[in-house]
């Protein structure tokens, strides 16, 4: 250990973690990704909810427990899904970090959002289920979709009114196709297409009570970024829809995500999505 460095804290964290919390069963292991790692070789261990912190933290915040079985659950959790919850997790976690490092920008969490939102919201089995029906070739479709989070930026050195912008995360890990050929089969254009429809039909003031919203939608490749480009367009009807946002996540663990430069469209540099989005 170096004293009174880094390398000391993260070791007596680790510590704490692994002899205390993860063995009395606060915390668990999901499986899978021992498995995977004994096949693709080391890397740090997630850490998932245990049943007994999920007591503590429903006794600290006044919550329900629920019935929910987390150490079951995270048996079952595969790496695809580890990989996209990790990739959720670093970018709330750095926003945050990146928020109160600014000093003049607060998150805005989801529980907080949905305190504010209309009662038939609040009473719904999962409030962030949105569905929408849009025309499509025709014909009538019945679509929904859950974004992977749901947060705000409060700019506190704004006045009331302009001081907010709310965003849904879609944390893309390239493992959805871009287009199908078959429009209710699961695709990146059709759920462009749904937060269209969103926008469109005033579900967002409706279902959570807000006037703006933006898609921030982060994904693993410039090229992947340029085909959601093209699908946001078609989604737009070939125009230019500034409340769709992408950005590459290459460089994101080790970035200021609040400078973070995303594209609406193909502009060179982009433009900073943190800063001034309210309206």
């Amino acid at each position: 250990m170096i004293e009174g460095g880094r390398a000391d804290v993260s070791f007596l964290a680790g510590v704490l973690i692994d002899k205390f919390l993860y063995h009395h069963q606060y915390l668990d292991r999901p499986r899978e990704q021992i498995d995977f790692y004994l096949r693709a070789g080391s890397r740090p261990l997630v850490y998932g909810l245990g049943n007994k912190g999920a007591d503590v933290l429903a006794s600290l915040d006044a919550l329900s427990r629920g019935k929910v079985d987390w150490t079951a659950k995270n048996r079952t959790v595969g790496p695809i899904f580890l990989e996209h919850a990790l990739l959720v997790s670093d970018f709330m976690v750095s926003l945050e970090v990146a928020c109160r490092q600014h000093g003049h920008i607060r998150v805005i969490s989801t529980s907080e959002i949905l305190s504010q939102a209309p009662e038939r919201t609040r009473r719904r089995q999962n409030p962030l289920k949105i569905g929408v029906s849009c025309i499509h070739q025709d014909q009538k479709v019945t679509l929904g979709i859950i974004p992977d989070q749901f947060f705000g930026l409060h700019y506190l050195d704004k006045p009331d009114g302009t001081n907010k912008a709310y965003f849904f995360l879609e944390a893309d890990r390239c493992t959805m196709p871009v287009v199908r050929g078959n429009f209710r089969q699961t695709s990146f254009y059709r759920e462009l297409v749904e937060y269209q429809e969103v926008w469109t039909q005033g579900l967002r003031t409706a279902l959570y009570g807000i006037r703006n919203f933006g898609v921030l939608t982060v994904t693993g490749s410039e090229d992947r970024v340029d085909n959601i480009i093209a699908a946001s367009k078609k989604a737009s009807g070939g125009k230019v829809s500034m409340m769709f946002l992408f950005g590459n996540a290459g460089g994101l663990e080790l970035s200021d995500p609040l400078s973070f430069s995303c594209e609406a469209v193909r502009m060179k540099g982009g433009f900073s999505w943190g800063y001034g989005a309210a309206h």
